[in-house]
């Protein structure tokens, strides 16, 4: 039976609304197609900014809607999100904005720490790949790094390869072997080799364009198949440049089945489909590769042999260089169609092709079938994803125009084809696992019926760097009935759906048919035992070995959650220690409980950068992405600093805070791309001196001036490329202040004041009652008896009122004065005689309600903060109190 509670069963969505009817007699109608030809209406207006993509793009449920949604990415690097409304309402937007490492070559999407909203994973061409991860509300995005930054991303997926219900990421690259990425069971991942079988070795090499993941023999294993093409090598026997077919024998071991299987193309491809074309139970292929007659579609034979049938099928003409090829049933016949999309590489005229299946192992090519406003035929499509962006069961298209293999075009904009349908019914099928992975990604649907039966696997990355809808659409032509729905989950559960009703979308769940009696009592699996530090967060994945329905926790520590459905476990310890915690996982054949132990450690202790550079004297800070320290690399035998790992357009700095005059001394050397990343110098955020490509050990001395200066040392990369190393080094650091004649005045503040070094620190030359010394202290100036305190913080509070914090000399009387400009200072406080070398006051300077940006003096003013107002009933508005601090 269907169990009608919220939890696991079969739920369906707009526009129908039926109940599954099981057991049923049946009646069934033939599948004629209704007889018509394909019908785009282009409707590019349901979006909000214009875009310009390359290759890579995206249709995928990014909200939980149920409903496809969009992913562009404009020139490349720029994100966009646009949801689904009503259909024919408006997309909403949501703008990520420009992402690091520069240009995009690869997107696929998946829920990868099973918080219900959709992941993003892109791939650069260098700098390394990485994740967007959904907030636990799926409003915002977190950028996380993936190990091992050396790959030049191609076409990617999202694919559960060790069948342990966490979503795994295979990343082609087009210099080296590719890189898989074993997810940990909370979303984070760990670069391992051995994940999709030690028999894909490291000769698969270089030229790695697109790979999918599918069922080819029907033995309920996941296969693969890597579509390969590595430019300057002619030969065709190169193995760089033959696709490969790796088959799965249940265990993660694969072999090379490519030569027997009739499938080792080495005529350069881009990427391939599998689909059933003749609805007989197996997938067929289609290979686009490049150059004239050298695309093919292939047969299966029902054993996992294959047989190139283009010229019979109609499809040797495709004789251009393709990007992208895909089969889907575009008018709901029964029968998957195919849409080609091509570049203007080599030459050749950059167009696409639509061709419509007959029904009988061939294929018709429909012309002119997607234009714009106005009815003008449009030339070509460069790249696609597939969808529907209406919710009412026909696939949709989104078409880039670029050009090359990722470049976009500079007028050509991106463009949305509404499929106009015709009366065909249809059944769409969303997946949701529980013992597989969350997204149902690698499971087969099998629809039978008159039409015999038609198959969709659930596929997460497809093509060249795309994603397409993860819901599976079947066309079902005239008929009215459906015969039954087979899932086959990636974890060897099989159900049946009998008599689904047409004309719907299912939500569909992992055991969402099953009876009590088909469940065992649940087993843990997943480690007992874990640790992790004190105010760190903790994702902690309970696993299980069958099927089960519900978890919860028992005694545990405060504030520990356990989401009910996923398993995962939440914490944020704030003490280091041992705790437990009873896990109970639930189903109808009984409850489980394990205790769960957790060890607790303190916080590692700040690097001991005082010791790595000899100089215990100077205080550290670092970016969020840290130098450290290191003993690989240092000037002399010992430790060095060494810049924190960074991708294009990022930076890793490490700082100090001197008060001036004084010698600098240090030693340096960097190892990167020449000319464009670098390691930088900086006083006061001004750049000094850099240092770039490949050098030794160099002394740098510098006169650093009077006053409060910021020494900073930045390892700063561009867009694009890493050579060598990657990194700054820095080591041997000395700082002396300059006091020659040992008053307690600094020579350099001296000079400036007085021309020579005769001052004393009791004199005072301007008469307002502070001798020199006291004047260096407060930073003030010895020879203006006007001139008053430096400001250090500010606190702002809701009230309008705030505390502003001041450097001082006790016992000496201090006013504060702000401007709108440089000039005509007003007072904001009556005399305030100071009692320590720091003194608070509380000031007006906030107007609730008011707007407008704070700007402020030259960090080595007089002390006065200028005040973006004209009058003061409202002096400060706006800024922030590290902006206030880092002004001086």
């Amino acid at each position: 039976m269907i169990d009608s509670g919220p939890d696991f069963s079969m739920l369906e969505v707009i526009p129908v609304n039926r109940l599954l009817v099981i057991g049923a007699p049946l009646v069934l109608a033939s599948a004629t197609p209704v007889e018509a030809q394909f019908s785009f209406t282009e409707q590019t207006d349901l979006l909000g900014e214009v875009s310009l993509s390359g290759a890579p793009m995206a249709v995928v449920d990014m909200n939980g809607d149920g409903r496809d949604d969009l992913i562009r990415l404009h020139e490349t690097d720029r994100l966009l999100i646009d949801y689904q409304e009503g259909p024919g309402e408006p997309f909403s937007s949501y703008v990520y904005g420009e992402v690091p490492r520069g240009s995009i070559w690869a997107v696929c999407a998946a829920d990868v720490d099973r918080n219900g909203f959709n992941d993003l994973f892109l791939g650069p061409s260098s700098g390394g790949a990485f994740l967007l991860k959904a907030d636990a509300d799926g409003a915002s995005y977190a950028l996380a790094g993936l190990p091992d930054r050396d790959i030049f991303v191609q076409g990617s997926i999202f694919a559960d390869f060790n069948n342990d219900g966490n979503i795994d990421i295979f990343a082609c690259d087009d210099n080296d072997d590719n890189h898989r990425y074993r997810n940990d069971g909370t979303g984070g991942f760990l670069l391992e080799p051995g994940l999709v079988g030690d028999a894909l070795p490291s000769r698969v090499s270089s030229g790695n364009y697109a790979a999918i993941q599918i069922d080819y023999d029907n033995d309920g294993h996941c296969d693969m198949y890597l579509s390969k093409c590595r430019l300057g090598v002619t030969d065709p026997t190169d193995r760089r440049r033959i696709n490969r077919l790796f088959r799965n024998d249940g265990s993660n071991s694969y072999s090379d089945e490519g030569p027997a299987a009739g499938l080792d193309d080495g005529e350069q491809s881009w990427c391939a489909d599998f689909a059933d074309i003749d609805n007989d139970g197996d997938l067929d292929c289609f290979v686009l590769n490049h150059g004239p007659g050298a695309s093919k579609l292939f047969e299966n034979d029902g054993s996992g042999s294959f047989t190139d049938i283009s010229a019979s099928a109609g499809l040797a003409d495709i004789d251009y260089f393709g990007i992208q090829a895909l089969f889907r049933d575009f008018d709901n016949d029964t029968f998957v169609d195919l849409l080609v999309t091509t570049s203007n590489l080599g030459g050749s005229e950059a167009t696409y092709r639509l061709y419509r299946n007959n029904g009988d192992r061939s294929f018709t090519r429909v012309s002119n079938v997607l234009q714009t406003e106005g009815d003008t035929p449009i030339s070509y499509l460069h790249s696609c994803a597939l969808g529907d962006f209406n919710h009412d069961g026909f696939v949709d298209i989104f078409g880039g125009r670029g050009t090359l293999y990722n470049e976009p075009s500079d007028d050509q904009r991106d463009l949305v084809f509404i499929n106009d349908g015709n009366a065909n019914h249809f059944l769409g099928v969303q997946l949701r696992g529980r013992l597989s992975n969350a997204n149902g990604i690698g499971a087969r649907l099998e629809l039978h019926g008159s039409w015999g039966v038609q198959l969709r696997e659930v596929r997460a990355g497809e093509g060249y760097g795309i994603q397409n809808s993860l819901t599976k659409i079947f066309g079902l032509g005239s008929a009215t009935e459906i015969r039954k729905l087979i899932v086959r989950w990636p974890s060897g559960i099989r159900e049946e759906i009998p008599a689904p009703a047409v004309d719907q979308f299912l939500q569909f769940t992992e055991g969402g048919t099953w009876e009590n009696g088909d469940f065992s009592q649940p087993l843990i699996v997943s480690p007992l035992v874990t640790s992790m530090i004190v105010d760190k967060p903790l994702r902690y994945r309970v696993a299980t070995s069958n099927l089960s329905l519900s978890f919860a926790i028992g005694d545990g520590p405060p504030g520990m959650t356990v989401d009910a459905e996923s398993g995962v476990l939440t914490w944020t310890p704030v003490a280091e220690g041992v705790e437990t915690v009873e896990i109970k996982v639930s189903n109808p054949a009984g409850v489980t409980s394990e205790t769960l132990t957790i060890t607790v450690e303190p916080a590692p202790p700040p690097p001991d950068f005082a010791s790595a550079i000899n100089n215990s004297d100077l205080v550290f800070s670092t970016s969020e992405t840290p130098w450290f320290v290191q003993e690989q690399e240092s000037r002399e035998d010992g430790q060095a600093f060494q810049s924190g790992a960074i991708s294009d357009d990022e930076r890793s700095w490490v700082e100090i805070t001197v008060e001036g005059p004084g010698d600098l001394q240090f030693w340096w050397k960097v190892s990167s791309e020449e000319d464009y990343d670098q390691l930088v110098f900086q006083v006061d955020g001004v750049p000094v001196e850099e240092i770039s490509g490949e050098t030794g050990w160099r002394m740098v001395s510098y006169e650093v001036p009077e006053g409060t200066r910021r020494l900073s040392w930045s390892y700063e990369k561009d867009g694009s490329l890493s050579n060598h190393d990657d990194v700054g080094y820095l080591d041997e650091i000395s700082w002396v202040a300059t006091d020659s004649d040992g008053d307690g005045l600094p020579d350099d503040w001296e000079r400036t004041n007085f021309g020579d070094l005769s001052a004393g620190p009791g004199d005072d030359p301007d008469g307002d009652l502070s001798g020199n010394g006291e004047e260096w202290t407060a930073a003030t100036d010895p020879n203006d008896p006007a001139s008053v305190l430096r400001i250090l913080r500010v606190t702002r509070e809701v009230t309008g009122a705030s505390e502003v914090v001041f450097q001082s000399v006790a016992g000496k009387r201090y006013v504060i004065e702000a401007s709108a400009t440089l000039r005509n200072f007003q007072s904001v406080t009556e005399e305030i005689t100071a009692g320590a070398d720091t003194t608070t006051a509380t000031v007006l300077l906030y107007a609730p309600g008011s707007a407008g940006e704070i700007t402020y003096v030259a960090s080595n003013a007089e002390g006065r903060a200028l005040v973006p107002v004209r009058s003061l009933d409202g002096l400060w508005r706006g800024g922030d109190e590290a902006g206030f601090a880092a002004a001086g």
